[in-house]
């Protein structure tokens, strides 16, 4: 990252995913409802190789990085990261290296108080080798190679592993699935891991986006427009991404003019939410693109 001028108005380049998280926590009165804020560290879910070498491929988000959020008012973390990393075969052991990464960094975050959401980074999807797309990579959840089972299976051993750990806030089960190959296949694979979970964490949130790339603009009129999830506990939140370029697809280098960033929500409130949800989370997200500054993430 570097800063420089255009003009009178500071802007930033980010040539990586950067965004910007806030929750919307629930509430039995207007009274009680809080927001908190935060921002996702990139890293564990980097690169092309599944698995990759640690230090080459991906890395861990430091104890630097969260200082330097905090200090920014910014407590929450989304931590990124890829199932194949954490369980390289499915239904079975999780790896005992990616354990410790991982602890090590809630270890982090707990010392200073902030909280973290576990964030498989997969697009719905599991697989190892080299990939030039890994937001297409290897097979998709509920085909032959990855069934929905071994989606369950993965997030019981994540909640059997890491739920008794203080700074876990919540589980978010999949970053922007999509091309799932109808629209039940998201749906269904939800419901199981939501279950799995609460075979042994009831108190944690679990964090459901929506297909199509959980796209906020177009939630009402793509697969997301029925999506519900039960859940005994009642601590679903469902996830929705908006991007700042003016086409909401986050890769694009628009011309100034263009760039105006424009919350579009597919949403217009509480009222809008499948039945039984308790909060919406909403990430603002740039993509690959100069913006202005007036956001404070770093």
């Amino acid at each position: 990252m570097w800063l420089g001028l255009e003009g009178s108005v500071t802007y930033r380049y980010i040539s990586l995913l950067l965004c910007l998280l806030f929750i919307v926590l629930p509430r039995t009165s207007e009274a009680q409802q809080t927001m908190q804020f935060g921002v996702n560290l990139a890293g564990a879910e980097f690169g092309q190789t599944f698995i990759g070498r640690y230090g080459t491929d991906y890395i861990y988000p430091t104890a630097a990085e969260l200082d330097y959020y905090k200090s920014k008012g910014l407590t929450l973390i989304r931590l990124p990261f890829a199932w194949e990393r954490m369980q390289p075969t499915l239904n079975s052991q999780l790896d005992g290296t990616q354990i410790g990464h991982m602890t090590a960094f809630l270890n982090a975050a707990d010392a200073r108080g902030m909280n973290v959401i576990l964030d498989a980074h997969n697009y719905g999807r599991y697989g190892h080798g080299a990939f030039s797309d890994v937001t297409n990579h290897g097979d998709v959840i509920g085909s032959k190679a990855v069934p929905i089972a071994a989606f369950a299976d993965f997030w019981y051993r994540i909640a059997v592993e890491f739920q008794g750990h203080p700074s876990l806030m919540g589980y978010d089960l999949m970053n922007e699935p999509h091309d799932m190959g109808n629209p039940s296949v998201w749906p269904t694979a939800a419901q199981a891991a939501v279950n799995a979970i609460r075979r042994v964490d009831a108190a944690r949130y679990v964090i459901i986006q929506g297909d199509d790339w959980a796209t906020s603009a177009a939630w009402l009129t793509s697969n997301n427009a029925n999506l519900s999830v039960n859940d005994p506990a009642a601590h679903i939140l469902y996830e929705a991404h908006q991007y700042f370029d003016h086409d909401d697809q986050a890769f694009t280098r628009a011309p100034t003019s263009k760039r105006a960033p424009i919350l579009r929500l597919g949403w217009t409130g509480y009222n809008r939410l499948p039945p039984g949800s308790v909060s919406i989370d909403i990430m603002v997200c740039s993509g690959n693109m100069v913006f202005p500054t007036t956001i404070a993430a770093g």
